[in-house]
C-alpha cells in the first residue's frame, strides 16, 4: 500500500458482540478503527478513532516507468 493511501473497509453488522478480532493485519503498517454502534430506530454513536501500529517491517512497492 502506498503512503497517504487509504482503503475502508467495512465489516458486517454484529449483534451483542462486545468484541471483534481483526485479523491478517500487515506488519508495519499504521490503521484506524472506529466502532459505529446502531439501533432499530436509525441512530448511531460513534466512538473516537483509535490509531494503532503493527510491530514489524511493512512492505515497500518499487514502481519504475
Amino acid at each position: 500500500m502506498l503512503e497517504g493511501y487509504y482503503e475502508w473497509l467495512r465489516s458486517s453488522d454484529e449483534y451483542l458482540h462486545n468484541e471483534m478480532v481483526l485479523v491478517d493485519l500487515d506488519p508495519g503498517t499504521t490503521y484506524q478503527v472506529r466502532v459505529v454502534a446502531k439501533n432499530g430506530d436509525g441512530y448511531e454513536a460513534g466512538a473516537s478513532w483509535l490509531e494503532f501500529h503493527t510491530p514489524g517491517v511493512g512492505q515497500s512497492t518499487l514502481y519504475c516507468d
